[in-house]
C-alpha cells in the first residue's frame, strides 16, 4: 500500500535517529568514568 511506503519513508529516518541517540546514551553511560575523567583533566 502507498500509505505504508509513505509511513516507512517518514518514520525510517526518525527511527534511525532515535536508535542512534539510544546507542549514544548507552555508550556515554558505559564510558562515563572515561568521559568525566577527561572532563576533569581538561583545563578550566
Amino acid at each position: 500500500m502507498p500509505i505504508m511506503q509513505w509511513l516507512v519513508a517518514a518514520l525510517g529516518p526518525a527511527l534511525v535517529a532515535v536508535t542512534g541517540a539510544l546507542l549514544s546514551v548507552n555508550w556515554i553511560e558505559s564510558n562515563g568514568d572515561l568521559v568525566s575523567a577527561s572532563a576533569t583533566a581538561a583545563p578550566g
